[in-house]
């Protein structure tokens, strides 16, 4: 496998970064509302409908970023990851 490392703007690696956090935040809540016994359906359906949002949101975030930034001559590609910390987008490619 070989990673090819592409710096992003920080604007962008924030954004995606912000909508991983909120997407595992309403993840979190529902796993939590599940382990509690005499939970209002009602409450559960809003975090569930919360979270399918978030979901959404994440994945076109990081499409779009993928789409910006992905370099022409990346083949092979296996996945790609986010480096939140260095503001990189990592690509791994079979070799």
């Amino acid at each position: 496998m070989k990673e090819i490392r592409v710096k992003l703007d920080h604007l962008d690696s924030e954004s995606v970064e912000r909508s991983w956090y909120e997407y595992n935040g309403a993840k979190d809540i529902i796993g939590y509302l599940m382990t509690q016994e005499n939970v209002n359906e009602n409450y559960l359906q809003q975090y569930i409908n919360i979270a399918e949002r978030r979901y959404a949101e994440l994945e076109m975030k990081k499409n779009a970023v993928d789409k910006k930034y992905r370099p022409a001559d990346v083949q092979n590609l296996v996945r790609y990851e986010f480096d939140f910390e260095n503001e990189d987008l990592v690509y791994v490619t079979e070799d």
